[in-house]
């Protein structure tokens, strides 16, 4: 249960960004009202009720506006329709200043069906597209304005249905191609800050980890791209996560977090927010799926596999091969021991990672995962067999802690191997450095 005071960092967290947000929307807004204030009085002479024009004209533009990655179709197409649905209303007679609203409609159709109903916040919007357009269908009516141009919007939206789905169609391998490399790139600059518990720094980087080794094998299917929009969904998380954490301890930009939050304690209290235990939660599910996911490729690349591959290659991948089925065996483990389990996962994926990248820690890569990955199996089997036949015994109780301790232990070694070789990367940099800059001491640069 969270104590008060890390109930009021989370509180915090969250304000420290909603208060950005805050600002930004309230500005959009503002502009939105203004220039609906401007439309309505120019359009007097056309249309009297100046009041619901304006609502109209403002809810129109709030609906018109782009939402989320500007590199993604469901940002840039929803508005061009909406856009060329207003267009297509004036042609056909339908006074300029009402068309705003017809055209912020479409947009909010076709975001709606883009995103299947998962639409957040925007549904706040829905009833005063009701409200505007109940009120504004009176005014046409009053004033003898012809409805069947209004035929065009269901029109419209059928056809900005089809075209959505042939160009997810036809565009699908690249569009999550590119959503899987922007989650890897979100996921590196999350997990470099380091900012996360411990928990979650493992879990995220395991993550980056096999969603990396994800990304060559992906299948182009309804299948495939379900699992890179869930790394994608997650990713996010973790991003937001890490930014509120870094508002929080003040090394993000925000001013005010800077001069409130300076002492240790409350850093330290910064990394034990309560909202974490979500995130956990869904970095397991999808560390899980993707294991699976690459078991499948795993067993389907096995009748093609040839000899042209070096004998370090293969067992670099035997390595990550035993890695992954240690977390099918975490499962029937305590919490505690299959948290050293993800750890250990994790920093033997990133030992393989380093051996590829540096030749130079191949050997004692070899060395260590030959030994200590197997030493990490036969623990845990050890340990599930005993908890199995646990008939209340001291010897058994005495070894099933003893292999608690075990685990934990390696799970440290483990961490400190890769903790060594990422800071063998780090000297043989800086020699390259050195040794650059004597050279251009040499020809007087």
């Amino acid at each position: 249960m969270a104590s008060l005071s890390d109930t009021l960092v989370s509180a915090y967290g969250k304000v420290v960004m909603a208060l950005g947000q805050i600002g930004r929307r309230i500005l959009v807004h503002l502009v939105a009202l203004t220039v609906a204030g401007l439309v309505g009085e120019a359009a007097t002479s056309i249309l009297p009720d100046s009041t619901s024009t304006i609502v109209g004209v403002y809810i129109g533009l709030i609906c018109l506006l782009p939402r989320g990655n500007p590199r993604e179709a469901a940002w840039y197409i929803p508005t061009l329709l909406g856009g060329a649905q207003a267009v297509l209303l004036v042609l056909l007679g339908i006074p300029w200043p009402l068309v705003f609203l017809w055209g912020g409609l479409q947009t909010w159709i076709q975001r709606l069906w883009g995103c299947r109903g998962s639409f957040g916040w925007e549904w706040a919007v829905a009833p005063m597209l009701v409200m505007s357009i109940s009120t504004l269908l009176q005014d046409i009516m009053l004033w003898r304005i012809p409805l069947w141009p209004l035929l065009s919007i269901p029109v419209v939206t059928i056809a900005g249905v089809v075209a959505m789905a042939v160009y997810r169609r036809s565009q699908g391998e690249a569009i999550h191609h590119r959503m899987l490399d922007e989650a890897l790139e979100r996921l590196h600059r999350a997990t470099s800050w380091r900012v996360l518990p411990d928990e979650a720094q493992q879990l995220g980087e395991l993550l980056l980890s096999q969603a990396t080794a994800y990304k060559g094998v992906h299948a182009a299917n309804a299948a495939g791209y379900a699992l890179v929009e869930r790394v994608d969904a997650v990713s996010r998380k973790v991003e937001d996560s890490v930014n509120e954490i870094r508002a929080l301890r003040g090394d993000a930009g925000n001013a005010l977090a800077k001069k409130v939050l300076r002492s240790a304690r409350w850093n330290s209290m910064a990394s034990r927010m309560p909202q974490l235990d979500g995130l956990l939660a869904d970095i397991r599910d999808c560390n899980a799926a993707l294991l699976e996911a690459l078991q499948r490729c795993k067993a389907d690349a096995k009748k093609g596999t040839t000899a042209g591959a070096t004998d370090d290659a293969g067992r670099m991948a035997g390595y990550e091969d035993a890695a992954r089925q240690l977390l099918f065996k975490k499962t029937s483990l305590p919490a505690e021991l299959a948290l050293h389990v993800e750890s250990i996962v994790a920093s033997a994926l990133g030992i393989v990672e380093c051996m590829r990248k540096d030749p130079a820690d191949v050997p004692a890569g070899h060395k260590f995962l030959g030994r200590y990955l197997q030493a990490t199996h036969r623990v845990v089997d050890e340990y599930v067999r005993l908890a199995a036949e646990n008939s209340g015994q001291e010897d058994v109780a005495a070894a099933l802690v003893r292999s608690g301790e075990i685990l934990g232990r390696m799970s440290t070694a483990f961490a400190d191997e890769r903790k060594n070789m990422l800071q063998n990367d780090a000297i043989n940099y800086t020699a390259e450095l050195n040794a650059l800059d004597a050279m251009l001491k040499m020809h007087g640069k």
